[in-house]
């Protein structure tokens, strides 16, 4: 299938939507999988203390696909995720993700904390 955004044919993107699919979501063509994703498990998995991440995530929405993808990426030796952590689970996928976002805040943003997260019990 043709996907209507360019980054979605990319690797992380089609694992992403394959999870949704798992995660029985329904994939939105028009954004990234990897944020809606990411969204998934901010909703479903993982807590925001401080609200912080929660209004990147939605900012980043509004990116340029490029832009999103190259900001997971910034690591630039490393992939977005540790697919070793991932393991074929839908639901670490989409916490990984989330995690890459909240680490990529703690290196641009020097007052953000790290080990934020927790897990929605």
């Amino acid at each position: 299938m043709k996907e209507l955004i360019p980054e979605n044919k990319e690797f992380l993107n089609q694992e992403s939507k394959k999870a949704l699919l798992l995660l029985k979501q329904k994939p939105d063509e028009t954004g990234l999988y990897c944020l809606q994703l990411a969204d998934y498990s901010l909703k479903h998995n993982l807590e925001d203390q401080d609200g912080r991440l929660t209004t990147t995530l939605e900012e980043m929405h509004g990116w340029k696909p490029q832009e999103v993808m190259n900001y997971l990426e910034s690591n630039g030796e490393e992939d977005a995720v540790d697919w070793k952590l991932v393991n074929n689970d839908p639901n670490e996928l989409a916490d990984q993700i989330l995690i890459r976002i909240g680490d990529n805040l703690t290196l641009t943003l020097p007052c953000y904390p790290r080990n934020l997260f927790k897990v929605r019990v």
